[in-house]
């Protein structure tokens, strides 16, 4: 897997990966689940809209770790999200908004399960990549809540590349090392204290088996050697100008939670890019359409005037806050879909 960066005037990098022979262009973004569904969309949905893969938190799964029934029953990953067996999936260790947890060890990581906080060491989540089988992989890194000390930062970098070794030497011993796919945890730290993670690709044959770079913040200064793989972004996202900041900074893949937070909301999102031509200096435009309002109660037109969308096509404003208003679960099904097709570009 790998990128040819090609920059566009935005200082975006416009090409395309392959995953799971399915040809991805950059920059786009992977849709995050919650315990192995797409929010408030059903299989059919995923299935009709190309969702280009799923991002998938163990965490979600693992209310009695070794003892969850996602490890102790046959299967892999397919049998656990409700998505096409087709689909792509990243397995990572947490959700892409995680909970604050406490300090990680030397052998394990905090999480937040269901059923209380717990410690996922990397022996177990070895097992359930090799269990799982997904496309692509986060290996388990400490990545911290809250600003780290001056002490825990070099302790941050020695896990994230003795953990990446160790499942990199158990994925090699088995089949799925051709299957499966590693994106490297790269800590959102100062450079200076990245040189572990430079000498790891320079020196470990290993590093020849990493798929791209996975980032939980910012993007930092980047050996030559390493400008070529894909770039993807787990940081949480809060508005549309943060996206483009991200892409403008070089990243290829993004897992932006504002997508379902906004339809959770009851928010239909208008924004596009590039902006409207006309001149835009001195008006206000919304970035998105808050369905709860009482000016849609009447209101007779599509949520966004020229959209293709099935929620477009069929729908009127007024029959979508209808259904907020009653609590229909169709009301956010029908946001989810508009916002989704809108914002990747797909027509339903």
């Amino acid at each position: 897997m790998a990128i040819s960066s090609l920059s566009s005037p935005s200082g975006a990098r416009v090409s395309s990966v392959t995953v799971k022979n399915k040809v991805l262009k950059t920059p786009c973004f992977f849709l995050p689940t919650s315990r192995g569904t797409v929010p408030h969309l059903t299989p059919d949905n995923v299935e009709e809209f190309d969702i280009p893969a799923l991002y998938v938190g163990l965490e979600d799964c693992l209310d009695r770790l070794e003892a969850s029934p996602i490890l102790t029953n046959e299967g892999t990953i397919k049998k656990w999200i409700a998505a096409p067996s087709v689909q792509p999936t990243l397995l990572a260790p947490r959700r892409t908004s995680p909970l604050p947890s406490v300090s990680a060890g030397q052998s394990h990581i905090n999480i937040v399960t269901a059923s209380g906080a717990k410690k996922l060491t990397n022996d177990l989540y070895i097992k359930a990549v090799l269990k799982l089988c997904p496309e692509l992989v986060i290996p388990l890194n400490d990545t911290p809540t809250s600003p780290p000390g001056v002490k825990r930062k070099p302790k941050i970098v020695e896990r994230s590349v003795n953990w990446t070794t160790e499942l990199l030497l158990a994925l090699k011993a088995t089949d799925a090392f051709n299957t499966t796919k590693v994106f490297f945890p790269v800590p959102d730290l100062d450079t200076q204290y990245l040189t572990p993670i430079f000498q790891f690709f320079q020196e470990n044959q290993l590093a020849n088996n990493i798929a791209g770079l996975a980032f939980s913040n910012n993007v930092n200064p980047l050996p030559a050697d390493l400008v070529g793989l894909p770039r993807l972004s787990i940081q949480k996202f809060e508005s549309p100008l943060e996206i483009l900041k991200c892409i403008q900074r070089g990243i290829d893949i993004i897992v932006p939670d504002m997508i379902t937070q906004a339809t959770d909301a009851g928010v239909a999102l208008t924004f596009s890019f590039p902006p409207p031509s006309k001149d835009v200096l001195n008006s206000k435009i919304e970035l998105g359409l808050d369905m709860w309002d009482e000016r849609f109660a009447t209101d007779m037109e599509p949520l966004q005037s020229g959209c293709v969308c099935k929620t477009c096509r069929r729908y009127k404003r007024a029959y979508v806050r209808h259904l907020l208003q009653a609590r229909e679960l169709v009301a956010w099904i029908l946001l989810q879909l508009y916002v989704y097709i809108k914002e990747h570009g797909k027509e339903s």
